[in-house]
């Protein structure tokens, strides 16, 4: 009885922590985990790096758009001889149940009370960005659960100013940054609040934010002299953003406000919603010193993003891209809620009224979950790899291998369902020298057109056939094949 009282509450996370797994894993028993272009990339780093060939893309150039980490674990699957997509689905199946620990232990450390811990677990463990992005062969739930273990133990830093908390923290961070290039902000952030701390001596401060910045950037600081090196850039050549600010401020809260309020209401009023309930908890809880780092973070992280969505053109702002501010978002939810729950009078009033809209919430959430769990258990993903496998073009490409340069509108739909090497039909932006290089050096180069893909910042199928000389080679439901000339 003593022992089911002492550790009751980590049962409890253990058993959220299991349900996370639960719901993630089941949904991907039937195809396994969805791919993407991104997927594709990830695969093919991972692979050319096991075989010594370092980090490369399908498309033979070097890997340079993404930091390294996420590719090398799944070399490890690789290296120890398992299927990768199997080992990827318990990969990202544990890192969301991982997040979700995390989430409420570091709601525990912070002494919050049981319900508000039940509710701030229950956001998470019943979220739709996590959950999501769990379902994906990407590098999202890693960093959501470095960027958990980074809160977890910055919150023991802010608790107790050490050189421990300070290092572990900087280490942390180091991984959250080798995992996404956007994980600067979580080093900016743990530079603000170390320098602005004021409990530290300005000698301290300034070595400890130094001691902070080095560990933190200097694995990313030599792949990025890696890059240098091989291609002249820090990062890659990026497109430029065809969308305005507006347009993405508008897309950021469209997506944001449908984690918590069904699509179905109107933007306006999900946004007084959200911003009333969250504004609300961001007041209640402002001598919060942890739940001020999670504003601060989740607030530079969203403009970030689309500060660099107007500047650079990539997938739209969308809930894979905007997941890790939920994190923030639903720490301060919870921060919020615990503030109230000690308050007498209107205070507790007003925590018996918002507990029961976020419970409304979870409620929500939990439905909406279940559903889709289900509906992938019984259909399975409409981008796994058996899927590209099955596509008419791929299995006629397996039969008729075409030996030559290959260039596609979705190259990455050639690697993941054949395992082909092909580049991009080149960007609009930088013209077509690349292409009339491979023309001129490879006589025979092939064009596979899918009509999946529009391709906005890609010369069109019209462009290349005004361009060069098509000669059709095959026609499917999906697809064109055809042999590129140059014109007479």
């Amino acid at each position: 009885m003593d022992f089911l009282k002492k550790y009751c509450k980590y049962i409890l996370l253990f058993l959220f922590a299991c349900g996370a797994f639960s719901i993630s894993y089941v949904s991907t028993i039937k195809g396994g985990v969805n791919l993407s272009r991104d997927s594709a990339n990830y695969l093919c780093a991972a692979r050319t790096f096991m075989r010594g060939k370092g980090f490369l893309c399908f498309d033979n150039t070097y890997f340079v758009k993404w930091p390294p980490l996420y590719p090398f674990v799944l070399s490890m699957f690789l290296r120890a001889g398992g299927d990768i997509f199997y080992g990827a689905r318990i990969f990202q199946a544990l890192l969301f149940a991982g997040t979700v620990l995390f989430s409420g232990l570091l709601f525990l450390r912070n002494k919050y009370s049981l319900t508000s811990v039940v509710l701030g677990v229950s956001l998470v463990c019943f979220s739709l960005p996590l959950y999501t992005v769990s379902l994906w062969l990407w590098t999202e739930p890693l960093f959501l659960f470095l960027l958990i273990l980074f809160f977890y133990v910055f919150n023991e830093f802010l608790n107790t100013p050490g050189y421990r908390n300070l290092i572990f923290s900087a280490v942390v961070c180091s991984l959250i940054w080798l995992t996404k290039y956007t994980g600067v902000i979580a080093v900016i952030t743990g530079l603000i609040f170390i320098l602005s701390d004021r409990r530290l001596k300005n000698p301290q401060r300034i070595t400890m934010g130094l001691i902070f910045g080095m560990v933190a950037s200097f694995p990313l600081g030599l792949w990025i002299g890696r890059n240098y090196v091989l291609t002249h850039t820090l990062a890659g050549v990026r497109v430029p953003s065809d969308l305005g600010l507006i347009e993405n401020i508008y897309r950021s809260l469209n997506v944001i406000t449908s984690w918590f309020c069904p699509f179905s209401l109107p933007l306006t009023l999900r946004i007084i919603l959200f911003t009333g309930t969250v504004g609300g908890m961001i007041y209640a809880g402002r001598k919060d010193r942890k739940m001020r780092f999670m504003f601060t973070f989740g607030l530079l992280y969203l403009l970030f993003l689309v500060f660099m969505a107007v500047r650079v053109h990539f997938d739209k702002l969308d809930t894979r891209l905007l997941a890790p501010v939920y994190l923030p978002i639903v720490s301060i939810i919870t921060a919020g809620l615990n503030a109230l729950y000690y308050q007498k009078g209107a205070g507790r009033t007003i925590f018996k009224f918002l507990a029961g809209f976020w419970f409304l919430v979870v409620i929500f959430l939990v439905y909406t979950i279940i559903s889709i769990t289900l509906y992938f258990h019984t259909t399975g993903g409409k981008f796994t790899v058996d899927k590209w496998r099955d596509l008419e073009v791929v299995k006629w490409l397996k039969k008729h291998p075409l030996k030559g340069k290959l260039y596609s509108n979705a190259p990455d739909v050639l690697y993941l369902g054949a395992g082909l090497n092909a580049s991009r039909v080149p960007e609009r932006i930088w013209g077509w020298k690349e292409m009339e290089e491979a023309i001129e050096r490879n006589q025979n180069v092939y064009l596979i057109w899918f009509g999946i893909r529009k391709g906005q910042t890609i010369f069109s199928l019209k462009e290349i056939g005004d361009k060069y000389r098509l000669i059709p080679i095959k026609k499917f439901s999906r697809a064109l094949v055809f042999k590129i000339n140059e014109k007479s």
